[in-house]
């Protein structure tokens, strides 16, 4: 396991262009700070930039303007190559609609992100594969292809990919967004644990103000905009 790590966001912009050429301010000039060790919600109605901005933390996509520090070091802006290793090294991600490669085993889907993590010995895959599913609860699935699947067990899939690196923060897109609530609930178990025994950051960007109300602070967005932390 990395150390904890905090991220803090200064004036942080990002605009598109929509199909009839108009500008789309997605993230307007947000100022942010999550804690190291904490567990964030980020909420607000479709399109109010939640997504965007948590894509931006996670370096996947690149501000217009504005800057990202991960522990006082500046992270944006770095060359494609090294930007892809920080990335591997620091975060885990948990999609919104799983990601997972519907032709491979669970096992393939879970190893894949080591595949690009050079830090991790191809002897360790097996190991920490094993590790990973345990703690999920599915190791019992590990040869069966994603179709095989309930949700709730997909999305198991998809955070243990998201952990078996050991990296110290999981940004995590509407991670119950398809679940029922007993699904729900166990996910957000898993999340929670994430955070209070492992010591990871997690940031949450979600709909369900019963999974908000479970972290540690709420950051609400509106028109790409912070409106207000609470907690």
């Amino acid at each position: 396991m990395n150390d904890l790590k905090s991220l803090c966001v200064k004036g942080l912009s990002k605009s598109y262009r929509s199909p009839g050429d108009s500008v789309v301010r997605a993230v307007r000039n947000v100022e942010l700070t999550i804690r190291a060790g904490e567990i964030v919600a980020i909420v607000g109605p479709s399109g109010s930039g939640k997504s965007t901005l948590l894509n931006m933390l996670g370096l996947i996509i690149t501000p217009d303007s504005g800057s990202i520090e991960m522990d006082g070091e500046r992270i944006d802006g770095m060359p494609d190559g090294k930007s892809c290793r920080f990335r591997s090294a620091n975060f885990g991600y948990v999609m919104q609609d799983f990601a997972l490669l519907d032709g491979e085993s669970v096992y393939c889907n879970i190893r894949l992100p080591m595949l690009y993590n050079k830090s991790i010995r191809p002897s360790e895959y097996k190991s920490r594969v094993r590790e990973a599913a345990e703690r999920l609860g599915i190791a019992d699935k590990l040869r069966r292809r994603p179709a095989q699947l309930s949700g709730g067990e997909r999305q198991r899939a998809a955070i243990a990919r998201a952990i078996v690196c050991g990296q110290p923060m999981i940004l995590a897109d509407e991670p119950t967004g398809s679940l029922d609530a007993q699904n729900r609930d166990i996910v957000m178990n898993l999340l929670l644990d994430l955070c209070r025994n492992d010591g990871r950051t997690v940031v949450i960007v979600t709909h369900d103000m019963s999974v908000a109300e479970r972290c540690d602070r709420i950051i609400r967005m509106k028109d790409g905009v912070i409106q207000r932390a609470e907690k």
